[in-house]
């Protein structure tokens, strides 16, 4: 178990660390106007690769998870902040 998780941790398992990569880079940028070339770029993969990289990982389009991820932010502002809907929508990268 121990040098499953070292092996993992080395990356030798490359769709955990490009899966943690995406994770991370919406997590920073979900509030922009984010789209999937923009990110095949910054990953420098292909765009149709990317596309379909993307959908064998999450299960899921990329704008279907984006907007899944931006909801769930729009939840926890709406129960949390005194923000009105317009500003949330903002706040999670809905442009009006």
């Amino acid at each position: 178990s121990d040098s499953i998780k070292q092996i993992s941790e080395q990356g030798y398992f490359p769709e955990r660390k490009i899966n943690q990569q995406i994770d991370d880079y919406i997590k920073e940028h979900y509030a922009e106007k984010l789209t999937l070339e923009e990110m095949a770029k910054f990953f420098q993969y292909e765009y149709s690769y990317f596309s379909k990289m993307f959908r064998k990982l999450k299960g899921v389009t990329f704008r279907k998870y984006l907007n899944n991820f931006r909801l769930e932010k729009a939840e926890k502002l709406i129960r949390t902040s005194s923000l009105k809907c317009s500003e949330i929508a903002f706040e999670v990268g809905y442009q009006m």
